[in-house]
């Protein structure tokens, strides 16, 4: 029996349009829709998560980039979601997390993961949060709902990881939901 192979590129289009021809793409084909993300042609018609769309299998796993950002001396650090949505610095005062260049769509949500290597004198945490869809730094505050209801209490000599999980539901609206893990070697 041969073993069927193929090259799927993915590329954007709006499946609702009529000059989106969905005779073109064979069964299997993924292609990137605007309001429904990833969707695969079954045959006859693209089917997305709407469409109980089953998923991608990924035999690999996922590897995000990680920007170091060295040491958070400032009060205000510039967060760049077009170059990773992880990051890692050392803290040495309370900050402001700007996340510039960051954009979801309605009704879509993601996560972005700061990293924090905490001194062993004190330890900081991000207590302002922006979010700006270029690299202009936004001066509009979002509101962090933590969880178990309030701001955490960051680690002395240990590392915290501070992950934001922010959706979308209308507009320019966001919700971010905060919460910390501390992590902390034996000694």
């Amino acid at each position: 029996m041969p073993v069927l192979k193929s090259e799927t590129r993915i590329k954007q289009i709006d499946t609702t349009q009529e000059a989106t021809n969905a005779s073109e793409y064979a069964s299997g084909d993924v292609v990137y829709d605007q309001n429904d993300g990833l969707v695969r042609h079954n045959g006859s018609t693209f089917e997305g998560i709407q469409a109980n769309f089953e998923g991608m299998l990924i035999k690999t796993g996922i590897v995000e980039k990680l920007s170091n950002l060295g040491n958070t001396s400032m009060t205000l650090e510039d967060y760049d979601c077009s170059a990773s949505q992880v990051f890692y610095n050392t803290g040495t005062v309370n900050w402001r997390v700007n996340l510039i260049n960051f954009e979801i769509p309605t009704y879509s949500a993601t996560n972005v993961v700061v990293i924090v290597d905490q001194p062993a004198a004190s330890a900081y945490w991000p207590d302002e949060f922006t979010i700006s869809s270029n690299s202009v730094r936004s001066t509009t505050f979002q509101t962090v709902l933590w969880a178990g209801g309030e701001a955490p209490t960051p680690t002395t000599n240990g590392i915290d990881v501070f992950n934001f999980t922010i959706f979308k539901l209308t507009g320019d609206t966001y919700y971010v939901l905060g919460q910390m893990v501390p992590f902390k070697g034996i000694g």
